[in-house]
């Protein structure tokens, strides 16, 4: 299986192309990337899995964290995601997922539709403020990708 993401309500957003260049790399410096990032990720909704994908390509989740919106109602590692609001998740197109996203903010109870043991099921979830230690995380590893470069560029 191959990790896509971590601790993300929104399945196909990830951090470093909204913040990046051309190749890549954040235009400007450390400070000025955790300033973006800060304002753009502070403000999204937390669900609290990881997930990954199968052979099959469905999206798999392979852990929830303990006291996240996820867990409390009720998702579980080894659920497939199947579809959100309604939407087949193999099937939605680049406008689908926008107006999710635009849907997915803290408080937001958002519809996950997921397999379980060869039946689905809907799981209702309120969304959360994203924790500053998940936050942190992204960002650390963000900043350990400049700090890469900067050593490589001496």
């Amino acid at each position: 299986m191959k990790k896509l993401c971590a601790f993300l309500v929104i399945v196909l957003l990830a951090a470093a192309p909204a913040m990046a260049g051309e190749k890549g790399k954040c235009e400007g410096n450390g400070e000025d990337c955790v300033k973006k990032m800060k304002q753009k990720y502070g403000e999204k909704a937390w669900l609290g899995i990881s997930y990954e994908t199968d052979d099959m390509g469905r999206w798999v989740v392979s852990s929830v964290e303990p006291n996240s919106p996820a867990k409390k109602a009720g998702v579980k590692a080894g659920d497939v995601l199947v579809a959100v609001e309604g939407h087949d998740v193999a099937e939605a197109d680049k406008s689908t997922w926008q107006a999710l996203e635009a849907k997915m903010k803290p408080g937001n109870r958002i519809a996950y539709t997921v397999e379980r043991n060869g039946s689905k099921k809907q799981i209702d979830v309120t969304l959360a403020e994203m924790p500053d230690e998940v936050l942190a995380q992204w960002v650390g590893k963000h900043m350990l990708a400049h700090a890469a470069v900067e050593v490589a560029s001496k």
